[in-house]
Formats: structure tokens, C-alpha cells, sequence
């Protein structure tokens, strides 16, 4: 597998740029998720408000993960190894996956604590203070997201920053729903008839809010489990680069005069965070195929490369060729085994 590091036909100066971007991002991500964390948590006790702590909480995990994003963004930036042959781009579905299941792990002890509190006849807060937090926090996490969507380049897409605009843009729900919940409680509290329900408001706030909060987190989950189980991207993807891979095999091939020698073309695709691997194995007819020196053969692969970025800027692609359609099409593991002794036998060739 080619380095990520590979250039593409945005140049290394795009990538500087957004790799900048991406680290001021994420640093913005750990300040201000500690700030509003201890400030959620001070309210909480002040208030003695469950929903307010389950927010505050929610960025102290967002701060503690923002930490470890960091180290992850700079991993992903360094070429493969003899230790990571792949590179490091597998980090990024890691790091988003165990972040959301933190926080619904998180959501489900404060569903479990909210149902008690309801069967124990809820809680008694401070409303006041609960209110002017619920405004602070909402207007600061919509204002981060703000500024990481500003940051975020464009041109290229950023699981890690994505991730984090999706968590900003949540938790902003999440504390818009408290304020406007608490706004709402510190005007029926003048009518006695609500009286007697207004403590039951704040755990059924926290159940509001875990809700509401759900489907980003089960989301991210699924998709980081796609991404470490190496699945292929949307068919919508697969084929638009099928189209682009074969239009410029077609383009190359043609100006060689051996168009004609394709018999087949095989393509793989896996996007483990934010750069996706194309695999593509091109079977020819070895009779009709003149291909002078291995020069051409590269300038094919660059062709296709080269097509494949102006579309997909972060794709990295590998294009092999072959005489036997055997070695290039899906094949079980043992299948693949079992053909390469037979080829072995048949070619007397040592194993």
C-alpha cells in the first residue's frame, strides 16, 4: 500500500494548510470543552441539578478525548512503518467510536439515576441559576462549532474535526433543551397547580436530553465499527470512482493502442477515517498486451491516481496488473491458497 504521504493534485502546501487547521481545531476543542466542563460542574453543585451535571460532564469526556484527538490528528500525519505498514489513519475511527460509547455509556447511568430520582419523588433545584447556565452553555457550544466549521478546510474532510463539530452542535441541543426547559419551569412555578411536579422536571430533562443526544453518538459508533471492520464506502462512492478508475484506464491505454487488451478491472476500496485506499487490479490479455518498459505501466498508474484525486483529494490508490483474472477478483482466503499451489505445481516453482 502506498504512504499516505503520497501527493496529490491539491500539492503538499493544501495539506500544510489543513493539517494547521486541524491541529488549531482540536486545540480549540480542549480549551473550551475544560472551560465549560468545570463551569457545568460547578452549576451542578450549585444548583443541584442532574441535567447541568450530566452537560458538564459530557465536556469533561469531550476534554479528556480532545487530548487524546490530538495525538491521534499528529499520528495520522506521519508516513507508514515497519509498524503500522498501513499508517495510522485507523486511529481516527478508534478515537470517535470510543468517545461516543463514553458518552452513552455516560447517558445510560444518567437515565438509570433519573428514573430513581422520579421514583423517589424527584429533585429540588435552583432554577435561576440553572437557567443562566443553560444560556451560557448553548451560546458557547453553538460558537464553537462555529469556529471549527470556519477552520475546517474544505477541501479535504476531516473525520476527527467532523466528529467534534457534530459533539459541539449536540451539546448545544442538549443545553438549549435545559435553558428552554428551566425558562418554562420558572413560569409555571407561579401557578400552583404545576407546583407539586416541578421536581420531577429536572429528571425528566436528563432523559430529554439523553434522547435527544442518542442518535449522533449511535451514529458515530456505527460508523467508526464500519471503518475498523474495513468496510467499502457508500455505493454511491464505489461507483463514481469505478467510473473515474475505468475512464482513465480507457484514456491511457487507448493513446498505446491496447484499450482493447483489458479484459477486467477489479476495485477495492476501503476509508478508515479521513483517507480512503483504492486498490485497483487491471487483467489484461498477455497476448495482445505491448507494453514497452515498466515506465508505461507507471505512467498508467499515475493516470488513474491523478483522476481519482481530482475528485477524491484524499484517496491513495494502487493499480496492479495481471495476466490471470484468478489473482485479481474476490476470492476466499483459502481458495487464494489453495490456486497459488496449484499455480506453484504447475509452474514448478519451489514452496
Amino acid at each position: 500500500m502506498a504512504s499516505i504521504h503520497h501527493p496529490n493534485c491539491h500539492g503538499e502546501k493544501s495539506y500544510a494548510v489543513f493539517s494547521r487547521n486541524e491541529q488549531k481545531a482540536l486545540s480549540i476543542t480542549v480549551v473550551c470543552s475544560l472551560v465549560i466542563g468545570i463551569l457545568g460542574i460547578a452549576m451542578a453543585i450549585l444548583t443541584d441539578s442532574q441535567a447541568v451535571l450530566l452537560d458538564g460532564t459530557f465536556n469533561i469526556i469531550y476534554f479528556v478525548m480532545a487530548l487524546i484527538t490530538l495525538k491521534v490528528s499528529w499520528m495520522v500525519a506521519r508516513a507508514d512503518d515497519d509498524t503500522h505498514p498501513f499508517g495510522y489513519t485507523w486511529y481516527e475511527p478508534l478515537v470517535n467510536g470510543t468517545k461516543a460509547l463514553l458518552i452513552i455509556g455516560l447517558s445510560i447511568m444518567a437515565i438509570v439515576s433519573s428514573i430513581q430520582a422520579i421514583a423517589n419523588g424527584g429533585r429540588n433545584i435552583d432554577y435561576g441559576i440553572a437557567v443562566i447556565y443553560g444560556l451560557v452553555a448553548t451560546v458557547w457550544c453553538l460558537s464553537v462549532a462555529l469556529v471549527l466549521r470556519c477552520l475546517c478546510n474544505s477541501t479535504h474532510e476531516n473525520a476527527l474535526v467532523k466528529a467534534d463539530i457534530t459533539n459541539w452542535l449536540v451539546n448545544a441541543a442538549v443545553s438549549g433543551s435545559v435553558f428552554c426547559a428551566f425558562i418554562v419551569i420558572g413560569v409555571l412555578k407561579h401557578f400552583e397547580c404545576w407546583v407539586e411536579l416541578l421536581p420531577y422536571v429536572d429528571p425528566v430533562i436528563v432523559i430529554a436530553a439523553v434522547i435527544l443526544s442518542a442518535y449522533a453518538s449511535v451514529s458515530q459508533v456505527w460508523i467508526a465499527l464500519k471503518q475498523l471492520l474495513n468496510r467499502a464506502p457508500a455505493r454511491a462512492m464505489r461507483d463514481a470512482i469505478k467510473n473515474i478508475v475505468e475512464a482513465a484506464i480507457r484514456q491511457k491505454l487507448n493513446d498505446t493502442h491496447n484499450a482493447h487488451t483489458v479484459t477486467a478491472v477489479h476495485i477495492r476500496i476501503i476509508r478508515p477515517g479521513r483517507w480512503m485506499y483504492v486498490c485497483v487490479y487491471i487483467t489484461v490479455s498477455v497476448a495482445d498486451f505491448h507494453i514497452c518498459s515498466i515506465s508505461d505501466l507507471d505512467n498508467i498508474r499515475l493516470a488513474v491516481h491523478t483522476a481519482v484525486n481530482h475528485t477524491f483529494p484524499n484517496a491513495v490508490v494502487d493499480t496492479a496488473f495481471t495476466g490471470d483474472d484468478r489473482w485479481a477478483k474476490p476470492m476466499p482466503i483459502p481458495d487464494l491458497l489453495n490456486f497459488v499451489q496449484q499455480e506453484a505445481l504447475e509452474r514448478k516453482i519451489p514452496h
